[in-house]
């Protein structure tokens, strides 16, 4: 038992004494010169402010919606691949082509902003809402959706880790008791 508390304290203090140190280096090395002991930004002290990034709290609701717009194009992959939206729909399986609405006039823009909300607003189930995109995602980091797709899991037959159901007696059975 002495044993383990003597090693948990040298583990301790050799932690210790690594962070100190690590600290003191670092004080050392801002100092370095000693021309007027304060720290310089040429002498790697991080800059105040970025000039050129606005603070978030300087952000008007105009300049972010800008900003969303701006990721959400850069999240649309090219369609260098010959697909199109109900073919690539189709590859995902599950029936995504017909559970969405009008897919054959859907642009791929369209169809890579779709986010939860939207597709909740069509009327799709969480789990298919789920599977749509991830497949989405996967597809976007560029991998095949023949690879990817795959139907869903099988209904489980049994109940689960809890006792198991009360069997019906013969003669209650026959009754629909």
């Amino acid at each position: 038992m002495t044993s383990l508390i003597r090693i948990a304290s040298r583990t301790a203090s050799t932690t210790r004494r690594t962070l100190l140190s690590s600290h003191i280096t670092t004080y050392r090395r801002l100092f370095a010169d000693g021309s007027d002991n304060k720290p310089s930004a040429s002498r790697g002290e991080p800059a105040a402010a970025v000039p050129n990034t606005p603070s978030p709290f300087q952000l008007t609701p105009e300049s972010l919606k800008q900003q969303k717009e701006v990721e959400a194009a850069a999240r649309v992959p090219s369609n260098n691949r010959g697909y199109t939206t109900k073919t690539l729909l189709t590859e995902f399986g599950r029936g995504c082509d017909t559970k969405l609405p009008d897919v054959e006039n859907m642009s791929w823009e369209e169809l890579f902003r779709m986010n939860n909300q939207k597709l909740q607003k069509v009327g799709m189930e969480p789990t298919e809402r789920r599977y749509l995109l991830w497949c989405l995602e996967k597809f976007r980091q560029g991998e095949d959706p023949k690879v990817y797709a795959r139907e869903p899991p099988p209904k489980k037959k049994h109940r689960g880790w809890g006792p198991p159901a009360p069997k019906k007696k013969p003669d209650q059975a026959a009754k629909g008791v």
